[in-house]
C-alpha cells in the first residue's frame, strides 16, 4: 500500500494538515518552524497524515533545517506511508546500486540529504553552486524518492561516506 489521497483528504478535515504546517513558515528562508510544528504533532495525528505531512514539508522548503532534523522526522516512516505507488515501483525497477548527484554550494564539505539521478539536474542552476556530488548507494538507502507528478525527480538519502566532488569551482561561482 502507498499513499492514499482519498485517506489524506479525510483524515485532514479532522486533523493539521499540510496547508497547516506550511503557513507556520516565518519566510522561505527558514521553514524550520514548519517542520517544528510537525514534529511537536507527531504523536497526536494519524501516522499516515504524518508521513503525508512530512513529505509535503520536504517538498515544499528546507531552509534552515537542519539535516539531522529531517533525518529523525523520517524516523520509523516507511516507502508505502511517504510515497506514491509510482514511485515505490520506480525505485524497485532501479539496478542494486544507483548513481546519484548533488550539486550544491563550494562551501558544503559533507552533502547535504538532496540528490538526483540525472547528473545534469546537479551540474545546472540552481542547484550547482561550485561543486557537485556523485555517491553510489544501494537502493534501500533511499529514504524518500520524490518523483510522483514532479518535474524533477529527488532522491533523499543520507550518504556519509563513499561520495566524490567530481566538480569543484571553489568560490568563482558565487
Amino acid at each position: 500500500m502507498s499513499i492514499n489521497i482519498a485517506n489524506i483528504r479525510e483524515l485532514s478535515k479532522t486533523y493539521p494538515n499540510d496547508i497547516d504546517c506550511r503557513s507556520k513558515a516565518t519566510s522561505m528562508l527558514n521553514a524550520l518552524p514548519c517542520y517544528e510544528y510537525l514534529e511537536s504533532i507527531r504523536t497526536s495525528i494519524p501516522h499516515q497524515l504524518y508521513a503525508y505531512n512530512l513529505r509535503a514539508l520536504l517538498q515544499y522548503n528546507t531552509a534552515n533545517v537542519p539535516a539531522d532534523m529531517r533525518l529523525r522526522m523520517l524516523e520509523g516512516v516507511f516507502w508505502d506511508d511517504i510515497m506514491y505507488q509510482d514511485e515505490i515501483d520506480a525505485i524497485n525497477s532501479f539496478e542494486p546500486e544507483i548513481i546519484i548527484y548533488r550539486g550544491t554550494y563550494p562551501t558544503e564539505d559533507t552533502p547535504g540529504l538532496s540528490w538526483t539521478l540525472r547528473k545534469s539536474i546537479a551540474e545546472s542552476e540552481p542547484f550547482n553552486h561550485g561543486r557537485v556530488f556523485k555517491a553510489i548507494i544501494p537502493k534501500e538507502d533511499i529514504l524518500v524518492y520524490l518523483a510522483h507528478q514532479e518535474d524533477e525527480s529527488e532522491i533523499i538519502a543520507n550518504v556519509t561516506s563513499g561520495y566524490t566532488i567530481i566538480k569543484d569551482y571553489g568560490l568563482t561561482k558565487l
